[in-house]
């Protein structure tokens, strides 16, 4: 397969908003990207929990996350069916994951070390997510 439908085919299990912006930063096909996302969020749906059962996990905190990580919002909707714990614990894994995957193609993206990534207020305290520039800088020249 040719790198840009490698590069659509990576983001598969985040939010299709999320996905195919990223696929579009990337230089991939953001609109085979919102087909992918869409076809494993029903095949997650669908399967997720049997695939669980299967592999005898029983715990609703990793089958929650599960689902939320995996399957985004349809699993999610599948897990809040199933209860509200499995609810909860699956929109945190969807959450999470669509933090930590945004943040992390940033970095990879704008060479940017993800350890000088500082979440602080506009006013300086904790709140919003600033790169803290000068540590990234210092470190880009040591590493040279």
């Amino acid at each position: 397969a040719t790198s840009d439908v490698v590069i659509s085919l990576a983001p598969k299990s985040v939010t299709t908003p999320i996905a195919m912006e990223i696929a579009s930063t990337l230089g991939g096909i953001p609109a085979l990207t919102a087909a992918v996302v869409v076809c494993t969020g029903i095949f997650g749906g669908i399967a997720g929990f049997k695939m669980m059962k299967l592999s005898h996990v029983k715990s609703p905190i990793a089958q929650g996350l599960s689902m939320g990580t995996a399957a985004h919002a349809v699993g999610t909707s599948v897990a809040m069916e199933s209860g509200y714990r499995y609810g909860a614990f699956s929109s945190l894994g969807l959450t999470l994951n669509g933090l930590f995957t945004a943040l992390l193609i940033v970095s990879r993206v704008y060479n940017i070390n993800v350890q000088y990534i500082k979440v602080v207020k506009p006013d300086g305290g904790p709140g919003c997510v600033r790169i803290d520039k000068e540590a990234d800088k210092n470190h880009k020249k040591q590493s040279v």
